[in-house]
Formats: C-alpha cells, sequence, structure tokens
C-alpha cells in the first residue's frame, strides 16, 4: 500500500495516522523519535531519504525531511 504526501509525483494527500500518531505530516526526526532507529536505511548521501521498518513500514523523505509517501508491507 502507498500513501502519499501532497503533490508528490500528483497524489493528494492521504489524511490518516498510522501506528504511534505518524501520519504524512510527520517529521524524519519524529518518526525516529516514535519507532526508533530503522532496521535499514538508504546508503551515502541518501541515508536520510529512506527508511524501513521491520514492521513492514517503509518511508522516504524529502531532503528537507518532510515524508514524500509511506508504503506499508508485509512485516519482515
Amino acid at each position: 500500500i502507498f500513501l502519499y504526501n501532497e503533490g508528490a509525483d500528483d497524489h493528494k494527500k492521504y489524511s490518516g495516522t498510522g501506528p504511534s500518531g505518524i501520519n504524512l505530516g510527520t517529521q524524519r526526526d519524529e518518526v525516529i523519535k516514535a519507532l526508533g532507529d530503522p532496521s535499514a536505511r538508504g546508503l551515502g548521501l541518501d541515508s536520510d531519504l529512506w527508511f524501513r521498518y521491520d514492521s513492514g513500514l517503509e518511508f522516504n523523505f524529502e531532503h528537507n525531511g518532510t515524508i514524500h509517501h509511506l508504503v506499508v508491507t508485509k512485516p519482515h
């Protein structure tokens, strides 16, 4: 399941909330505070642009820390 932020790839913003109250307005540092360190993340300069958690949540961020989109997958 892909949940997009407003304007991300011409999508409308998903307005619901997820675990720990996370929504598409949540910033990168708030995601880490709520869910802890990710199980995997991007490499090099992209290390802060992509996070994956074993719970099945994958976050893709803009450079400014806002969520571009959230992917909900089968837990690992």
